[in-house]
């Protein structure tokens, strides 16, 4: 037991912040406080023992116990009010550190982007970006033909009455560069010459995958190359890097017959080397020209080089299919910098990762400028520097018309007296902070006011007076309009106002007489001025709260009490001579094992106090909650003679202070705390999934342990991400090699509270089991099989006259098919079937068999995995909007003229969102965690976002699983192809529906039928309940599915 002096006293009083020299009457706790312990022991004993205890003087042994465990008691309660971040703090290798489960302020403060200004923020944080704006996009519009209730492309026969509100959720990015981004006009886009078309000298054949290989020495985009069909048709290309990276692999439409057809592909490659562009057979027998024998290479020097034609991957001498490449490349020159591509690929990424539920931004833009400029005579002082006037005035002048936005470190908004929660509060952001009500000052602007000019000018050191003030506005170099006090800014939202020096024209007068600054000096002032303000996004800052780390006290170490006593006692280490008599011996036994008793309480509290990271940690669902600590012979020499059975000690202990059940219920009580610290409460789910199983309450528990535990772990994310929906751009579904990809913000927290292991996207149906119609004799019948890979079936069902029973039976073999007890051998056919209790009496009805003896494994493997296949699809409407003329539309509800009751859908796409759930796992196959599940949903959807709830089949599962990935990889090649924004110069017949995101010239049709089929396969749902049977009095039972009204099914049995 370590010793409280009195050095250590004055050292915690310095600390303390109270003085520096010893207090003659510290105010201590209760338990440190050694007098009143004394005090409070003694009055025990005199209420106890008065009859036989009469001596209270220090020589007595009782008094001597008395005092030393006061002693510990003292220790003890130092120990317990150490700081906390001192019981944390571990110390190894010469390191103090804290490894104790926290959430920093950058996980736990921040959240994803949740409004415009957020996403403002995310963007301004980009390399390159000066400013970025939101606006919401409202010219999609749609028309509503009731009589046929439908909804229609708007044209000029349809009334002003017939034309619905523009949709919501949708809206347009617009991006201003800073000054230093490269931009456009900076990339040069070239032909590789490449072999004419000569007919005499070339000729027709079949792709068969030839093509051509080339290398890339610096990152490009190949735009576009020619091929000459010789018939009408389509034929497939691919475009694949040595590693076998795919850039490209569509099929394309060819509508022209020996004719030159420009292939558009828009592909940004980055440098290596044998790329291969290859062509494969399409429809019916289309033919490619080629060049039999040509000269390579065909290059472009320090670009690109077509090094050969390529047959099976291997080089051959001719040209094979591909004339007139046309590439986009920057020049070297500018390799080193920012370029405006560079800045719209992040922005791209940025906003598609960081998309709200049932929300979709249509355009992206680059703000073009409008150049803002004066014309002044100004007034200033005889000893004034022209040149530094002119150049702090062109750089105010640039800061007000185009205000920047700061960054800031930590430090720096404390100082302006901002707190923790203030300053993390939004997204997070790379390079510092943004000041809230800074950033909320800046918007954009519609007007320059000559008061304002001249309120920043009159601010400048030695201008005294401005004599004259015009404010001008320029549009691609041309004058647009000039104003003296007022200057309305273009209308055009692509467009921001961007103060030109250039254009702007000063003259100062000193006392009268008119002089000029020097321009080319006056340049260099202001670049000087504008490379400060290129630090203002911060690197290399402090952007968290590290998780404090305190002193290491070693709470947990434990010197015994008996070390302390005087040696006439003989305990601790000093032993009974050899000489003494056996009583004596034993005395000292006898008064060591006395001690332990209380040690032993003593250390254990110490073991609690080392072990409180333990308590609180959400890693560990296993620990235990209550410690202790076995003494060994390095506390006390021969210990093992004072215990009857010292070898099994350690175990004893802790069976006596905690039992495996009490340990997993404190877990759980301490896991329900740190869920109350962030507002999150799984009391409902608890009890729901203790009443699902009432048989075996320990498992239960472990698994509610563990659910808590997980969701506590990943709360940085489900929390922060809440309302975010998955990034189109990747299928939640890859298509080649069927490998899980992203899940929404949404799904991802309902995942959590609901204790679904399986986070990420699959197909939640069997894709392996296939509804078979068959003849008979007599009749058809409908039966289901279940296939393996290669497709040889390893399980058939019985046949039903109708396919709507072989449906519903689906389910329910899924779930008594993953138990191998409802298998029987049938020696007569070698084969397993499958039984099922068909009545209350028990008998048991044969509802399908295995193909053989040795599929029975297989089969039950993959019973097991659908079995429990939980999660659900979420559908968000914006993202089944028409995007091209051939798109369906959603069907809409409206009432007929007699009917007036029911609520009208007239707008299918704003704010709404579908949620498909499986109805066959055990849990959702119960009504109260059914409507626990529902209540869910609703609850953590976001309040303006409608939800609609569908529990359906495993049949209509899998139609859906395939139709919805089908959309979603389809979904996924269209914003590949995203385009830049419109112009008001550009032929708006040639933009599809203003969605701007047109389909790829490949195949317009593609898209248009996967959608049809997610829109016609949602819209035929339909909510499966679960089975339930009518019962008397008598027969109630608590284990038994309540049957409840509108949500149950009635069955016989």
């Amino acid at each position: 037991m370590s010793q409280l002096t009195s050095t250590n006293q004055m050292k915690l009083s310095g600390e303390m912040g109270v003085t520096n020299f010893i207090v003659k009457n510290p105010g201590l706790k209760d338990p440190q406080n050694y007098a009143l312990l004394r005090e409070t022991g003694l009055k025990y004993i005199e209420k106890l023992g008065h009859q036989l205890w009469s001596d209270y003087n220090i020589h007595d042994p009782g008094i001597t116990l008395l005092e030393l465990l006061c002693y510990g008691i003292t220790d003890l309660g130092f120990r317990t009010d150490y700081n906390v971040a001192d019981l944390l703090t571990r110390y190894e290798n010469g390191v103090s550190y804290n490894d104790a489960d926290f959430h920093t302020a950058r996980d736990i403060l921040t959240s994803r982007p949740v409004t415009f200004d957020d996403l403002r923020k995310i963007l301004i944080d980009i390399e390159g970006v000066r400013n970025a704006w939101i606006e919401p996009h409202c010219s999609i519009h749609y028309c509503l033909n009731r009589p046929a209730k439908r909804l229609e492309d708007c044209a000029a026969e349809h009334q002003e009455e017939q034309k619905n509100d523009a949709l919501n959720g949708l809206y347009d990015v617009f991006i201003e560069y800073e000054e230093r981004v490269i931009r456009r006009d900076a990339f040069v886009t070239h032909g590789v010459d490449t072999p004419a078309k000569n007919i005499a000298s070339g000729g027709f054949i079949q792709p068969a995958g030839k093509g051509i290989l080339f290398d890339v020495h610096e990152a490009l985009v190949l735009n576009s190359v020619v091929v000459y069909p010789d018939q009408v048709g389509s034929v497939k290309l691919r475009l694949l890097s040595e590693q076998g990276q795919i850039f490209f692999d569509q099929e394309v439409q060819l509508n022209t017959v020996s004719l030159r057809k420009k292939v558009t592909l828009n592909i940004a490659l980055p440098a290596g080397q044998n790329y291969r562009l290859e062509a494969y057979g399409g429809s019916g027998s289309l033919k490619l020209f080629r060049t039999p024998q040509a000269t390579y290479p065909y290059s472009i020097e320090g670009q690109i080089d077509l090094t050969s034609g390529s047959q099976a991957g291997l080089p051959v001498g001719a040209f094979l299919f591909f004339y007139d490449w046309q590439i986009t490349y920057l020049p070297r020159q500018y390799a080193s910098g920012i370029t405006y591509r560079d800045v719209m690929t992040q922005a791209h990424d940025l906003l598609h990762q960081h998309r709200s539920l049932c929300q979709d931004m249509v355009n992206v833009c680059e703000l073009k400028q409008e150049e803002i400029a004066v014309c002044t005579e100004l007034e200033v002082s005889p000893g004034a520097d022209l040149n530094e006037i002119m150049a702090e005035m062109f750089y105010r002048l640039e800061q007000h018309v185009s205000p920047a936005i700061n960054f800031y470190s930590i430090d720096e908004l404390v100082d302006r007296g901002l707190s923790m929660e203030e300053i993390f509060e939004g997204p997070l952001l790379e390079h510092g902070f943004i000041d809230d009500k800074e950033f909320a000052a800046v918007q954009r602007q519609c007007e320059i006011r000559s008061s304002d000019i001249i309120n920043i000018l009159m601010d400048i050191p030695h201008i005294k007076a401005v004599k004259h003030l015009h404010l001008l506005s320029f549009i691609d170099d041309m004058l647009r309009i000039q104003e003296a006090w007022q200057l309305p800014l273009a209308k055009d939202q692509g467009r921001t106002p961007s103060f030109s020096s250039e254009k702007s024209k000063v003259v100062f007068f000193r006392n009268g007489i008119p002089d000029y600054a020097n321009r080319s000096k006056v340049a260099v002032l202001l670049n000087d001025k504008k490379a400060g303000d290129l630090s203002k996004k911060l690197k290399g800052h402090e952007n968290d709260l590290p998780v404090p780390v305190g002193e290491h006290r070693a709470v947990g170490d434990y010197y015994l009490m008996q070390h302390e006593m005087p040696q006439t006692y003989r305990v601790g280490n000093i032993r009974v001579e050899e000489s003494k008599s056996a009583l004596r011996k034993a005395q000292s036994k006898q008064l060591k094992a006395f001690m332990l008793f209380f040690e032993q309480f003593l250390v254990n509290y110490l073991a609690q106090l080392d072990n409180v990271k333990s308590l609180f940690s959400w890693s560990n669902t296993d620990a235990p909650s209550y410690f202790t600590r076995a003494f060994t012979a390095d506390d006390l020499k021969d210990i093992d003679e004072l215990y009857i059975n010292y070898p099994q000690l350690e175990d004893d202990l802790k069976q006596i202070i905690e039992t495996s059940e009490s340990a997993k219920e404190r877990k759980s009580r301490f896991l329900d705390h740190l869920l109350g610290r962030f507002s999150e409460n799984f009391t409902d789910y608890s009890l729901l999934m203790f009443r699902l199983s009432e048989q075996n309450q320990q498992a239960n528990l472990d698994e509610v342990n563990q659910t808590k535990s997980c969701f506590l772990q990943t709360y940085p994310q489900t929390s922060s991400a809440r309302g975010l929906g998955y990034d189109q751009r990747y299928p939640q579904f890859a298509a080649d090699d069927m490998t899980p990809a992203s899940l929404s913000g949404f799904q991802h927290r309902i995942y959590g509270l609901l204790g679904i292991k399986d986070v990420s996207a699959r197909y939640i149906a069997g894709q392996q089991i296939e509804v078979v119609r068959e003849q008979l004799p007599d009749k058809i019948c409908w039966h289901f099989v279940l296939n393996d890979e290669a497709g040889q079936i390893l399980f058939k069902s019985k046949c039903c006259d109708k396919k709507s029973l072989i449906e519903n039976m689906i389910d329910h073999v899924l779930i008594i098919g993953a138990d191998e007890q409802n298998y029987q051998f049938d020696p007569a056919n070698n084969h397993y079937v499958l039984t099922s209790i068909c009545n209350r009496e028990g008998d048991r009805e044969v509802i399908g068999h295995t193909i053989d003896e040795e599929s029975l494994t297989r089969v039950i493997e993959y019973f097991a995995r659908y079995a429990q296949s939980e999660g659900f699809h979420l559908l968000e409407h914006i993202l089944l909007r028409k995007r091209h003329k051939t798109d369906p539309f959603m069907p809409i509800q409206v009432n007929a003229e007699q009917e007036c009751n029911c609520s009208e859908v007239i707008d299918p796409y704003s704010y709404r969102m579908t949620l498909v759930l499986p109805a066959w796992p055990d849990r959702f196959q119960d009504i109260a965690f059914r409507q626990f599940v529902e209540d869910t949903l609703r609850r953590e959807a976001p309040a303006h976002v409608f939800c609609k709830i569908c529990w359906i089949s495993h049949q209509q599962m899998q139609q859906l699983d395939s139709d919805y990935f089908a959309w979603a990889n389809a979904l996924a090649n269209l914003n590949d192809h995203r385009e830049l924004c419109r112009e008001e110069a550009t032929d708006l017949t040639q933009i599809p529906l203003n969605g701007q995101l047109p389909l790829p010239p490949i195949n317009d049709s593609e898209y248009a039928q996967k959608l049809e089929a997610l829109i016609k396969t949602m819209h035929s749902l339909v909510t499966v309940y679960p089975l339930a049977r009518l019962k008397g009095c008598e027969e109630l039972d608590g284990n038994d599915p309540v049957l409840v009204l509108g949500h149950s099914t009635l069955g016989s049995y």
